[in-house]
């Protein structure tokens, strides 16, 4: 197998994980500065709302509000767009 090939796959990947920690942040902060506790944002490929979305990257989050309630929500992050929420589920 030619060696430029894995090193080219190695590349895109590299570089596919620092786009996806920083979309994984967006959400975060996003969330952060509207008050909320996130408790988790896990990548979610078949996520609702955005599903065959070619250029942002799907995740469902959980976080609690100021009153102590506990959300699920979809969102999309993408490195050149912001971040944007969908279907904000109430758990308890």
């Amino acid at each position: 197998m030619n060696l430029n090939i894995i090193f080219i796959c190695a590349i895109a990947l590299i570089a596919w994980l620092i786009i996806f920690f920083i979309c994984k942040g967006n959400v975060k902060s996003k969330l952060l500065g509207k008050g909320y506790t996130v408790i988790s944002v896990k990548w979610a490929p078949f996520g609702y709302g955005w599903f065959g979305e070619k250029d942002a990257i799907i995740f469902k989050a959980k976080y609690q509000d100021e009153t102590g309630m506990t959300h699920t929500t979809y969102c999309k992050s993408g490195i050149f767009s912001g971040v944007y929420f969908s279907n904000d589920d109430l758990i308890d």
